[in-house]
């Protein structure tokens, strides 16, 4: 096999650093007086690093401690890498397990490695003026930013990669699973669809083998055509079934969600946190 080239949206062997990461924040803990209801909010904003890995983890164990039951994640993010992006998902999967109420509220952005992390959420509601998608991964260069080149397949097997992690991401949360896809990869082309009578978002590929079964299918509109990257708007990502509604403030979020009137303790990065995302760079 090929050299694998580091990605972003860029996968790194970071899984000691975090794993130290967590040991120092779990240190840092204070008890938290809390009743059996509560929210924790949780702010992630700026890229996803080694240092977002480890305020989720307090974030969730704080929750626990306080007998929280729910965690509130304010996003706005570039994105960040994948190897990351894998770890924050699985960390809210569990969370979720423990019976937290894991809630997005994309404030501003929450794009590339960010819209998984969006979307690994069991809610998630978006700011008026906020976007959510454009995820395709890239590697760092001398030039920059670049594609993932396509020598040896390497593009093609990172983007088959990313569209099945999308994909079950949206499928286990009831989004949409073809525009999950869309974020990640130009190629796919997603139409909404009539088909016997029911409205339902499809990629080409599932387009063609409705027209070959001989049912009733009719193109009501195409969402996203081939060569683009899906990124919506607060508006639209809620009209395709992205999110869940639209939020203007934080509680208007807990409004939503049910969680009026109940106590909020936010948390954000500790300098440890900090000093550790550094250390990775």
């Amino acid at each position: 096999m090929g050299h694998t080239p580091r990605l972003t949206f860029l996968s790194s062997s970071m899984r000691r650093l975090s794993h130290m990461l967590s040991l120092v924040c779990l240190a840092s803990l204070a008890p938290l007086a809390g009743a059996a209801d509560g929210v924790t909010h949780v702010r992630v904003e700026g890229q996803l690093d080694v240092g977002t890995l480890g305020l989720l983890e307090r974030a969730c164990d704080s929750a626990e401690a306080a007998g929280h039951g729910a965690l509130i994640l304010d996003i706005d993010t570039p994105g960040g890498e994948i190897e990351l992006m894998w770890q924050l998902s699985r960390r809210l999967d569990r969370a979720a397990e423990d019976g937290l109420l894991t809630t997005a509220w994309v404030h501003d952005r929450a794009t590339s490695a960010g819209a998984l992390l969006a979307l690994s959420c069991e809610r998630v509601y978006m700011s008026p003026a906020s976007t959510i998608g454009s995820a395709a991964p890239v590697t760092p260069g001398p030039g920059g930013i670049a594609p993932v080149p396509e020598e040896g397949g390497v593009r093609e097997k990172v983007n088959s990669l990313l569209r099945s992690q999308f994909r079950a991401v949206a499928e286990r949360h009831g989004r949409p699973p073809a525009l999950a896809e869309a974020m990640v990869d130009e190629a796919v082309e997603v139409r909404e669809v009539r088909h016997d009578g029911e409205l339902k978002i499809i990629d080409a590929t599932e387009w063609g083998d409705l027209r070959m079964s001989g049912g009733d299918v009719e193109l009501v509109r195409t969402l996203v055509r081939e060569g683009e990257l899906l990124n919506a708007t607060g508006t639209e990502a809620v009209g395709l079934g992205l999110a869940d509604g639209v939020a203007a403030t934080l509680e208007e979020v807990m409004d939503r969600v049910g969680l009026q009137g109940q106590p909020v303790v936010t948390l954000e990065r500790s300098a440890s946190e900090d000093m550790l995302a550094w250390l990775t760079m």
